[in-house]
């Protein structure tokens, strides 16, 4: 064989094993970092909120909710109906789809009013801590309104 052509092959050869060690290379460092092997992922997959929501519907909801409190409650501290609104916005979210909350029938909204009075209205019951008031309320608690 001439010695062109051996020089030929063997960097034919050479060249082949590097590509073929890059090509494991490749395949195993890629392998190591799909999403559906990474912890990260894990989590999302098992969020309680999905982005189900829009979220003109959640602000909808909690604005409807701190309204009423301020109406019906116009005693109740802000940062305790701030509470209690997010707790009602996220059992809704956890027991209705976005179309359901808004076609409930009168037998869910009687259940769902009930589960709302259980999970959340709770939170009237505590005592107040003085260290959670905000500014806004301090007066009004004082009678310096």
């Amino acid at each position: 064989m001439k010695p062109d052509t051996k020089q030929f092959f063997k960097k034919f050869i050479g060249g082949l094993i590097i590509l073929g060690l890059a090509i494991v290379m490749l395949l195993f460092f890629v392998k190591g970092v799909r999403a559906h092997d990474n912890m990260s992922q894990k989590y999302y997959d098992n969020r309680e909120f999905d982005g189900n929501y829009p979220a003109a519907d959640i602000r909808e909801l909690w604005q409807l909710c701190s309204m009423n409190f301020q109406t019906k409650h116009p005693a109740l501290p802000q940062h305790l109906r701030w509470k209690v609104c997010d707790c009602y916005v996220d059992v809704i979210r956890r027991m209705m789809t976005p179309v359901e909350s808004k076609n409930s029938t009168p037998e869910q909204a009687k259940e769902l009013t009930a589960r709302l009075i259980n999970q959340c209205n709770t939170m009237l019951d505590t005592p107040m801590d003085p260290s959670k008031l905000t500014n806004l309320e301090i007066p009004h608690l004082l009678g310096n309104d």
